[in-house]
């Protein structure tokens, strides 16, 4: 008889990563739309003459906010999909307005340095994802030389300078996830320990208690109460020994300070 095949099993830090995604999404939408209406005015009070494109490209990425924040309420395991494609797409609108209004260079490469870095640090996604997330503003960056924005040698450096940034974001990223994923595995193996040790304490064929600092009664295994006659409910809080009389008590005295 064949055994039914098995399903891939997901990494448990994966399926926590994306719960984490989806739960800080909402946070970096915000962001993205406070940044922009405050960009929105600030260059239509400066620049008056701009206020057409201006308006224009904000309510564009204000749409595309509003829907990649339904979808990813709706469907919350595909965040990550979301999320990557509206920051190349906010990067490719960036990079298309500065050329279009023929903004100074250096204005296109701060708000694209400030997309990728705030990316970095709000959705913390890796540094794959990271490096992925970047392709739509690197990939768009060379319309400002094709529109006769700037000269070459600016161009470049600029560009030599937005590689920088998005090298450091994507080195950044990387490291947050990896000091992430090993947390969420000491963590799990924390965790199963505890249910061990835990079953130990359960199981065990001889009274067992656990006290807190004050010498009272924390937690005491089946045992135990079988021995007292007792409920777990009628000892806990108490102090040790819960029985007996004052002989008793003495005998016990020395021992648990020293414990103590």
């Amino acid at each position: 008889m064949m055994k039914p095949r098995r399903g891939p099993v997901d990494d448990p830090y994966d399926v926590a990563f994306r719960k984490e995604l989806a739960a800080r999404a909402p946070g970096g939408f915000l962001l993205f739309i406070g940044c922009l209406l405050l960009s929105a005015f600030f260059e239509i009070v400066r620049f008056p003459d701009r206020r057409p494109w201006m308006l224009g490209y904000a309510a564009a990425l204000l749409v595309l906010t509003a829907v990649s924040w339904a979808v990813v309420r709706m469907r919350p395991r595909s965040a990550l999909y979301v999320l990557l494609v509206f920051v190349n797409v906010a990067g490719v609108a960036l990079n298309a307005y500065h050329a279009e209004v023929r903004a100074n260079l250096a204005m296109c490469i701060w708000t694209l340095t400030a997309l990728l870095a705030c990316t970095a640090v709000v959705l913390r996604w890796g540094g794959g994802n990271q490096a992925t997330a970047a392709l739509g503003s690197l990939l768009a960056y060379p319309i400002h030389l094709e529109q006769g924005v700037t000269d070459p040698w600016t161009w470049a450096a600029g560009g030599a300078y937005l590689l920088v940034v998005i090298g450091m974001s994507v080195f950044g990223a990387a490291l947050y996830d990896r000091y992430q994923r090993r947390g969420m595995q000491l963590i799990a193996a924390l965790r199963e320990r505890e249910a061990r040790l835990q079953s130990y304490f359960d199981l065990a064929p001889v009274g067992t208690a656990v006290l807190s600092a004050d010498g009272t009664l924390r937690e005491v295994n089946d045992d135990l109460c079988r021995l007292l006659g007792c409920t777990p409910g009628g000892v806990l809080q108490q102090p040790w020994p819960p029985f007996g009389g004052p002989t008793d008590r003495a005998v016990e005295a020395a021992p648990l300070a020293r414990a103590l």
